[in-house]
């Protein structure tokens, strides 16, 4: 074992978690207690390191276990170690080796085992003791409410033991860290070292990311942070509803911590277009419409109880089968809540029932149009852009963009998801009794021209000429699909227009492929399982019911032929907004409103808005202070990973069974091969020929890559994500919705993934 100084940016495996995450605080320059830590490099206190011990200052120390399974993400091991505090110098020995062999005290040992984990290393931290006049435990989140903005805050005279045992009653406080005012003003303004631990405790959760569990004390004017580390449970008392991040995280705009930009229009239609959507169809009464959408955590959510109360009134609704669709974690035992086909649930249903019918027809006979108008708007906005402006034309175009172009070409797309969603259900309900799951993926197969295989195809064609043509190609191909990008609903994110590399690099991976990769021969493939499923759909069909379920088939997959069709239509549209939105900043940057042209992600478009029509407070530092209070937010969750779904009930983790994990099955086939493990968009340059990527989700902009690939697994998405939809077009086995993937499968393993059955099976 090794004497470091506490900070001296040593590795986790070298002075645990708790050691490492002080040392962090160190180098950011906040008020950490002088010490140091004993390293896990040796199990034994040699005579040197003992000699060292002895020789640190005079003084009193409290003296702390540091694991290397201690303070981590998701597992604290909170008082499972031992702490002594009020150490003297010449006891520090003593005290060190009761901290070390605490990591095989009973308790200790069986927590391990509670959560399968073995016995790890552990170094011991040495640090000078504070002199509380207070101490205490603050959470930069209420872990009881949930609410994600509010510092949660227990103290008590001198040292926090008794406080952190449950041996005394602590006072508490209450601060809102984004407004920016205590909640509980009784026991707030009164002692102003609470103002500094409340601008302490939210400087932390920034540097880290994510929210902490801190312990603190007070001393002659200075709060000094003693430990920080991750809040590992949360609950949702505050929510009265259940909210998801579904469809949202699988490559949308909860895939990632997301900019306040971006929410802020996706919010705007969200609202706008849901509520319409079902109040026009009688789905809803208006006295229970409920918010829709909400930004949690640093990430979108949607109101996943107000859906399901409305699509309860479907009949066949089954929500089993509905969170299936979404790859949402089920609640509830066997099928959920289901609406039977009965003559009294068809009654009640009936004005619904011939809405819908009206509002589908009329899409289907409008789609066309409505596609032509959306296109025509891009093309106009493009050429207005790249045609001499002034400031002021440039800020009435944006506003025109943003809030009325903008509203029409995405609620034209979330209206078709909406009408998707309920004739899917009831589409899949139709044929139950005549195809199994993987029949029903091959009737969803072999869909002609869909838009997000366009660019792949038009790589291929290029890969199979000379390659002296391929520069000019290149540059047609990216005023083509250069709209695309690695993150496409982030329209802070750069798109394959400004990165024309990452292209060129795709169009030279392609190029490496043989003829089998023929994205015709692919196209060729899937139609051909489609027409053998209508085969066997014919032979198990009544004649009498054959017509009207062979229309049904038609019909569903030209539904999910547009659906896939406006969102494409829907990404062009971002990369103008991106277009539009750069300019504005470089605009306001010029005219001293904003530092940087990147500061505008952190407004909303209703605060571009409000500033840009004057509505807003005048003077320069207005959208400055805005950026300001929305960074401090996004920067406070840009790390964590927070629930798929929040609620009052909470979610049930899918079963695993040793080395199997179990997910939804949305393209058939078995294979086994490499995983390739993919955590992040930066990553996607990693994949090779013949892997099988595992990731939390992929984008539409990856789709070219998919050509390369064996099998694809992902953490998040349902039936209809873009990971399935593409997977069965390729013909690749896919399994979706497998939570903790990314923890069980590592890098170059060799998995086997049965895209029929939905399970991921680790072979080596």
């Amino acid at each position: 074992m090794t004497l470091r100084r506490l900070g001296d940016g040593s590795s986790t495996d070298l002075v645990g978690s708790k050691a490492h995450n002080l040392g962090r605080l160190i180098e950011a320059g906040l008020p950490v207690p002088e010490g140091w830590v004993v390293d896990t490099s040796s199990p034994d206190l040699s005579a040197d390191l003992v000699a060292e011990i002895a020789d640190l200052p005079d003084g009193t120390y409290a003296v702390r276990s540091s694991g290397q399974q201690e303070d981590l993400a998701d597992l604290s091991f909170a008082g499972q170690y031992t702490t002594v505090l009020d150490v003297a110098r010449a006891d520090l020995v003593e005290a060190v080796r009761c901290c070390l062999d605490s990591v095989d005290s009973a308790a200790a040992t069986a927590y391990r085992e509670r959560h399968g984990l073995a016995a790890g290393a552990m170094a011991v931290i040495i640090q000078r003791l504070v002199p509380a006049e207070t101490s205490g435990v603050a959470f930069t989140l209420d872990p009881v409410t949930g609410a994600d903005t509010h510092l949660v805050v227990e103290y008590t005279p001198g040292l926090g033991e008794s406080l952190v045992n449950g041996q005394v009653v602590p006072r508490s406080a209450r601060y809102d860290w984004f407004d920016q005012r205590w909640l509980e003003p009784e026991h707030g303004p009164e002692h102003g070292w609470l103002d500094q631990l409340a601008d302490l405790c939210l400087a932390a959760q920034r540097l880290f990311g994510h929210p902490l569990d801190i312990e603190f004390a007070y001393a002659d004017g200075q709060v000094w942070l003693l430990q920080a580390r991750a809040v590992t449970r949360i609950t949702y008392t505050g929510l009265d509803d259940t909210w998801t991040t579904a469809d949202f995280k699988d490559g949308g705009v909860s895939a990632q911590t997301c900019k306040p930009f971006m929410w802020s229009l996706y919010e705007y239609v969200w609202e706008s277009s849901l509520k319409d959507f079902l109040l026009t169809s009688h789905l809803i009464k208006p006295d229970r419409l409920r918010p829709l959408g909400r930004m949690s955590y640093g990430r979108p959510y949607w109101n996943l109880s107000v859906v399901k109360e409305i699509m309860s009134r479907v009949p066949g609704y089954s929500e089993r089968a509905f969170d299936t669709e979404f790859g949402i974690t089920p609640t509830y035992t066997g099928d959920g809540q289901v609406t039977r086909l009965t003559p009294r649930t068809l009654a009640g249903t009936a004005v619904v029932a011939a809405k819908q019918r009206r509002l589908l027809a009329q899409r289907e006979a409008q789609a066309p149009a409505l596609a032509a108008r959306v296109r025509d708007t891009v093309a106009r906005r493009l050429d207005q852009l790249d045609g001499p402006r002034t400031s002021p034309w440039l800020r009435q175009a944006f506003v025109e963009l943003t809030r009325d172009d903008y509203l029409f070409s995405e609620s034209t797309y979330f209206w078709q998801i909406f009408l998707n969603t309920i004739h899917q259900s009831l589409f899949r309900d139709a044929i139950a009794a005549y195809v199994d799951d993987e029949g029903y993926l091959a009737l969803l197969s072999g869909l002609d021209d869909i838009s997000h295989l366009r660019p792949f195809q038009d790589l291929w064609r290029i890969s199979r000429q000379d390659e002296t043509s391929y520069a000019a190609e290149l540059a047609q191909h990216l005023q083509t699909f250069g709209y695309h990008s690695d993150k496409e609903l982030d329209v802070s994110y750069p798109s394959y227009w400004e990165r024309p590399q990452t292209v060129a690099d795709q169009l030279r991976q392609i190029a490496a492929l043989d003829a089998s990769h023929d994205p015709a021969l692919t196209h060729a493939r899937q139609q051909a399982l489609f027409a053998d499923q209508m085969d066997r759909l014919r032979g198990a069909v009544p004649r009498r019911r054959l017509a009207r379920l062979e229309r049904k088939v038609t019909r569903v997959r030209q539904l999910l032929w547009w659906r896939e069709e406006f969102r494409d239509l829907s990404t062009m549209m971002y990369d103008v907004i991106r277009r539009y939105t750069l300019a504005l900043g470089q605009d306001l940057v010029d005219h001293g409103t904003l530092d940087e042209v990147d500061d505008i992600w952190f407004t909303t478009v209703s605060d571009l808005w409000d500033f840009l029509e004057a509505s807003a407070p005048a003077g320069p530092d207005g959208l400055r202070q805005i950026v300001v209070r929305r960074r401090r937010y996004y920067d406070a969750y840009r790390n964590f990973l927070s629930e798929n779904e929040i609620g009052p009930v909470p979610a049930r983790a899918r079963p695993a069974d040793g080395l199997d994990l179990h997910g939804i099955g949305c393209s058939s086939g078995k294979v086994t091969g490499r995983a390739r493990v993919i955590d992040s968009p930066d990553q996607i340059g990693r994949i090779a020929d013949g892997d099988v990527l595992v990731t939390r989700f992929t984008d539409t902009g990856w789709t070219a890559k998919f050509a390369l690939l064996r099998g694809v697994v992902t953490e998040y998405g349902g039936m209809l994500c873009h990971a399935a939809i593409v997977s069965r077009e390729y013909g690749i086995p896919c399994v979706v919705g497998v939570d903790g993937v990314l923890g069980a499968v590592r890098d170059g393993q060799e998995i086997t993934v049965d895209g029929g059955a939905g399970t991921v099976t680790v072979v080596s």
